[in-house]
C-alpha cells in the first residue's frame, strides 16, 4: 500500500512536470453528487493522492506503523480490508454531511488519513492495551491516543479543514465496524475451544489431555480469568 501511493504520487507529479497537468482533479473527490457520478473512482483514489511530499511522507509513516502494530495479530489482507473500508467511509462521511457544513467543507478531499485511521481505530479495539513510545510522553497505551485523535477531530469539524476531519471520523466508523467484526469472529471459536477442552476434562480428565491441549488450555483460562 506505501508502495501504490508512492507510485500515484510520482505519476501525479510527472504528468504535472510534463504536460501541466494536474490530475489530482480527476482522482480526488469533491461533495457533489454531480460529480461522483462522472468520477465514481474517487471514493477510493482520493485515499491514495497527496498533496505534497510533506504529506505523503507524513501519511506513510503511520500506515508503516500502525500496519507493523495491526500484522501482529491479524493478516495483511485485514489491513488491506481497512485500508479501503476507512477510504470508503471516509468518503461516504464527507459527501453526506458536507452540505451541513457549510463553506468549510466543500474543497476537494485527498490524502490516505482517513484510510489510516481505520486501521489505528481497528487496533485500539482489537489491542488496546499495545504500548508505542511517543517522545515526550514515553510509553502510552494505543486506546487513549486514538480516542484523543479522534476527539480532535469531533472538535475539528468547526475549523476550515472541516471537511477533512468528517472523512477521518467516517475512517473512524468504519474501523471500529471492521474491529468489532474480528472480535466477534474470534470469541465463539476461542469460546468453543474452550468449552470442548472442559467438557474433555469432566469425561476423561485432566491427564488424558495431550501436552499441546494442556497449553491451550492453560491459555484460554488465562484469558477467561483476565
Amino acid at each position: 500500500m506505501i508502495a501504490v501511493n508512492i507510485a500515484v504520487f510520482l505519476v501525479i507529479s510527472a504528468v504535472n512536470l510534463l504536460s501541466g497537468y494536474d490530475l489530482t482533479r480527476d482522482l480526488g473527490l469533491l461533495p457533489s453528487g454531480t460529480f461522483l457520478l462522472s468520477h465514481p473512482w474517487t471514493l477510493l483514489t482520493y485515499s491514495l493522492t497527496q498533496a505534497n511530499v510533506l504529506q505523503l511522507l507524513f501519511n506513510m509513516l503511520w500506515l508503516y506503523g500502525f500496519g507493523r502494530l495491526l500484522l501482529m495479530k491479524y493478516t495483511s489482507s485485514i489491513l488491506v480490508v481497512l485500508y479501503i473500508s476507512g477510504a470508503v467511509g471516509g468518503a461516504l462521511c464527507f459527501m453526506i454531511f458536507s452540505p451541513l457544513l457549510g463553506a468549510n467543507a466543500t474543497g476537494m478531499l485527498i490524502g490516505s488519513s482517513a484510510a489510516i485511521i481505520a486501521v489505528a481505530v481497528a487496533i485500539a479495539i482489537t489491542m488496546p492495551d499495545t504500548e508505542i513510545s511517543l517522545p515526550l510522553v514515553g510509553h502510552t497505551k494505543i486506546k487513549w491516543i486514538v480516542t484523543i485523535v479522534v476527539v480532535i477531530f469531533c472538535i475539528g469539524l468547526s475549523a476550515p479543514n472541516a471537511g477533512g476531519n468528517l472523512a477521518h471520523l467516517g475512517g473512524a466508523g468504519a474501523g471500529a465496524g471492521i474491529a468489532l467484526a474480528l472480535l466477534r469472529r474470534q470469541c465463539p471459536k476461542t469460546d468453543g475451544e474452550y468449552v470442548d477442552l472442559v467438557e474433555k476434562i469432566r469425561r476423561t480428565g485432566y491427564d488424558a489431555l495431550t501436552a499441546k491441549e494442556k497449553r491451550r488450555f492453560f491459555e484460554l483460562s488465562s484469558k477467561k480469568q483476565s
